[in-house]
Formats: structure tokens, C-alpha cells, sequence
């Protein structure tokens, strides 16, 4: 794990989920919170964590590691 630098991309999906959600006033705590830590590691709180879920990201979804895809 000592290569994956545990910033955690954000593809837009959730972002303009959340919006609109926002607009019809459902709350989605699930996926805000899980935005939350995409951006939270974006701004440098990085852990064990984030690392992992960079990983596994990149595995099954086919994001970016690293700047690598």
C-alpha cells in the first residue's frame, strides 16, 4: 500500500447525485458520506483508509490510482 498515494478521485457521479437529491429533498447520508471522504482525501486527510478504498476503486471501477489508470 505503500504506493498508492490514498486520494481518492471523484468521477462526478456522486456529486450530481447528491445535487439533485438535494433539490427533491431526499437525503442520501450513504452517499454523502462517502463523498465526503473522496474529498477529505483530496485535501491531504489521508490514511489506511482512503488507500484501500483508492485500491479498490481502481480494481472494480476502473478509476485512477495515482494519477494511473
Amino acid at each position: 500500500m505503500n504506493d498508492i498515494s490514498g486520494v481518492v478521485a471523484e468521477s462526478g457521479e456522486a456529486r450530481w447525485t447528491l445535487e439533485t437529491a438535494n433539490e427533491l429533498n431526499i437525503p442520501m447520508p450513504a452517499i454523502q458520506a462517502s463523498f465526503d471522504v473522496r474529498l477529505a482525501s483530496q485535501q491531504g486527510q489521508i490514511d489506511y483508509s482512503t488507500k484501500l478504498l483508492a485500491a479498490m476503486r481502481a480494481k472494480f471501477g476502473g478509476h485512477d490510482i495515482n494519477g494511473i489508470q
